[in-house]
């Protein structure tokens, strides 16, 4: 009887060499993965400076000699991508008459300090000898052969896929083709609504950031239709898609949960260059951020994303969830003295349980936070995350 119990023993001893190993290889699989995610973390590109697109249109262009070259007249933009194709400069003429339009891909723009203009990375001359932009035959002039020659002339390599050949160097970017171009200035004052028809506000402003060529938010005024005042909410281009006419946009949410997403005051603007509340924005909307959103915190930004901390992208859909959270964000966008980042914190409700994340500027503002969620919540059902901002002072307000 003795040998098969060795050979019990032995095939016991190989199941479970088998399984430390099929263990580690899982641990190796992960550890190359995370790997993988902070590598191309760090090639991500940074935000930059963000601005109204209602600011940008209109701007002053000014070459690299400092010469007044025109002004920027608008900018064909492919909403469902988030880019920016062209940046349409007007030159010459007086009062629309005469001028010439010129087509530039936005990385050739810079802004001054001053913001009371932009640069463009080019000569009059050569502008001079640029193919001109035809306004009033807008689909001809975009079409994805035509860009790419403008592309070509400035000897800029497109984002976008030409004659199927994709783009180089071209970081997670799902849409590899030239989307559906619309003037900014026509997209501003588009409605929106939900799947299910029911209008939920119209486009108030584009938010840009121009040198990158990306639209990093779609500003939303919902207060007509949704009785939250004055409020607007910022909106990831990436969740938004164009109704079958292309005359409006379409966002899967609801009512509800729109009532409970990131806001704020039309008189009290958020900045948009600032990744941490940017990020909070793409996240509720469970669309992933397209840039680098902080490089200190690389090990954090990949733990959020492989499920290990709450996010926004958590947010349970069940009525009670979202009323919660809508109702503790009413209450924190209401109270006063409150910094920016202290409004623009997280609020996660799972099963009745509310997380608060997010940097707030002092110990006052965790508190008088942690104190609204424990009220309409219970203590016992609060999870205060909040995190004070090294530097900041004992209070601060930014209103």
């Amino acid at each position: 009887m003795k040998p098969p119990v060795k050979v019990f023993f032995g095939t016991v001893t190989a199941c479970c060499l088998a399984l430390q190993v099929g263990a580690q290889s899982n641990a190796d699989q992960s550890r190359t993965r995370d790997r993988d995610e902070v590598q191309l973390f760090h090639k991500l590109p940074r935000l930059g400076q963000v601005e109204e697109a209602k600011k940008i249109i209109g701007l002053e262009v000014r070459d690299s000699q400092g010469q007044k070259v025109g002004k920027i007249k608008d900018m064909a933009v492919d909403l469902e991508a988030g880019r920016i194709a062209e940046v349409l400069v007007a030159s010459g003429g007086a009062l629309g008459v005469g001028e010439k339009v010129y087509a530039l891909p936005p990385e050739l723009f810079a802004h001054d300090e001053s913001n009371s203009f932009v640069r463009v990375n080019l000569d009059q001359a050569r502008l001079n000898s640029a193919p001109v932009f035809d306004y009033s035959k807008w689909g001809e002039s975009v079409e994805s052969a035509r860009v790419a020659q403008v592309y070509q002339y400035y000897n800029i390599q497109p984002w976008f896929a030409v004659n199927g050949q994709p783009a180089v160097n071209h970081i997670v970017q799902s849409h590899d083709r030239l989307g559906y171009l619309k003037p900014a200035d026509k997209l501003i004052g588009f409605s929106a609504r939900n799947l299910n028809d029911e209008k939920l506000g119209k486009v108030e402003n584009l938010m840009i950031d121009l040198p990158a060529g990306r639209v990093v938010e779609v500003v939303l005024g919902t207060g007509g239709f949704l009785g939250m005042g004055d409020e607007l909410c910022a909106i990831p281009p990436g969740a938004l898609h164009y109704n079958a006419d292309h005359s409006g946009v379409l966002l899967d949410t609801t009512k509800d949960a729109l009532k409970a997403a990131p806001r704020f005051k039309s008189r009290d603007w958020p900045d948009a260059s600032q990744p941490d509340y940017v990020v909070g924005v793409y996240r509720y909307y469970k669309v992933e951020p397209y840039f680098n959103t902080d490089a200190d915190n690389t090990a954090e930004n990949v733990r959020d994303r492989n499920g290990g901390t709450l996010t926004p992208m958590n947010q349970s859909n069940r009525p009670a969830d979202i009323d919660l959270t809508a109702r503790i964000r009413k209450d924190i966008m209401s109270a006063e003295n409150l910094s920016m980042n202290a409004r623009n914190v997280k609020v996660i409700t799972v099963d009745g349980k509310v997380t608060l994340r997010g940097p707030v500027n002092s110990e006052e503002e965790k508190m008088r936070i942690g104190q609204i969620a424990d009220r309409l919540a219970e203590k016992q059902n609060v999870d205060n995350q909040l995190q004070v901002k090294q530097g900041s002072a004992a209070t601060h307000s930014e209103n």
